[in-house]
């Protein structure tokens, strides 16, 4: 009978354990606001995954919007904060920022940023180079090959 009241009172004492040891889960992140138009390509991030962006669809803590070079969003805050993304830009969102701090985090995608950042690594440089090089020889009527 003790054997018995032993292990029964271990068991207890492992589950007790196990118990206290599982983590609650983490609380989802915040709705800021939501999406009140879109126009063309709009995608929208959380970290994990990725999604075209909705009229009508929350703004969540955290979010980055991204808009193509024909796409635009309006996103209405529940702080009163109206932010319109335009073509090329990014924006990613932190449930801490006022107005203002929210609109200065826009980035601008376009330009030629873009170019000079394909560039700048040396081996994505030198491929762009090199298919130039070979489109300009073939335009030319030069060979492609060594005969």
């Amino acid at each position: 009978m003790l054997k018995k009241s032993i292990a029964l009172a271990a068991a207890i004492a492992v589950s007790v354990c196990a118990i206290a040891q599982t983590q609650a889960p983490a609380p989802a992140p915040a709705q800021l606001g939501t999406v009140e138009n879109v126009q063309g390509l709009v995608t929208v991030s959380d970290g994990t995954s990725i999604g075209n962006v909705v009229k009508g669809g929350p703004v969540i803590d955290g979010s980055r919007f991204v808009t193509s070079s024909s796409g635009s969003a309006t996103l209405k805050m529940d702080n009163g904060c109206n932010i319109t993304l335009k073509p090329s830009q990014s924006l990613t969102l932190q449930g801490k920022q006022n107005c203002d701090e929210m609109l200065a985090a826009i980035q601008s995608l376009g330009g030629n940023n873009g170019v000079f950042a394909a560039l700048a690594n040396p081996l994505v440089g030198i491929g762009t180079l090199a298919s130039a090089a070979l489109i300009a020889t073939v335009r030319n009527g030069g060979p492609i090959s060594a005969p």
